[in-house]
């Protein structure tokens, strides 16, 4: 309460789930606006991709603004703690996912999450109610969405109300049988 909003990405570091279309979103906040607010990539892999892509990660975690944390790779047991440190998760795929795993951690720990407005991602987040949605690879767009929830105080609270928590893999296996 009071403090600063706290932005997550967690999962992998590729080309195609748009970490670096976050990194240029949140770089563009100006200075009085980041100062409320602080993202936190939780991840690894950008090492895989060698060249422009791998430099362009490295550049941001190395000379990113002091309100630009990485924490790295992390075990599933870390998960629940490092979630439980923020306020959002973003999800900035630029490719089609199917039925993204972090949507469902994030909604099992009451986080609505600000994702791209395709594929399973647009299907699991219900644009107003659970989270936001933004265009797709569009720092500009993304840069909005955050400037919005800085801005409305309110909105985190009735987007957490509008959470239905995803069934546990028990609750699953009895459906199926």
């Amino acid at each position: 309460a009071g403090g600063p909003q706290v932005f997550g990405y967690f999962g992998q570091i590729t080309p195609y789930k748009g970490v670096d279309i976050l990194l240029d979103a949140f770089t563009r906040l100006p200075a009085e606006i980041r100062q409320k607010c602080r993202l936190e990539v939780h991840g690894g892999g950008h090492h895989m991709f060698p060249g422009a892509f791998q430099n362009q990660i490295d550049d941001a975690i190395s000379r990113g603004p002091n309100e630009f944390v990485y924490a790295g790779p992390y075990e599933p047991a870390d998960l629940v703690r490092r979630m439980s440190g923020v306020d959002w998760v973003i999800m900035p795929s630029i490719w089609w996912e199917n039925s993204p795993l972090v949507i469902q951690e994030a909604f099992r720990h009451g986080r609505p999450v600000i994702c791209s407005n395709i594929g399973g991602m647009a299907e699991k987040v219900t644009d107003e109610q659970n989270g936001l949605h933004f265009d797709v690879g569009n720092p500009n767009a993304l840069q909005a969405v955050m400037r919005r929830v800085i801005g409305d105080t309110s909105l985190l609270d009735r987007l957490r109300a509008g959470i239905e928590s995803p069934p546990s893999i028990t609750e699953t296996v009895e459906h199926c049988l």
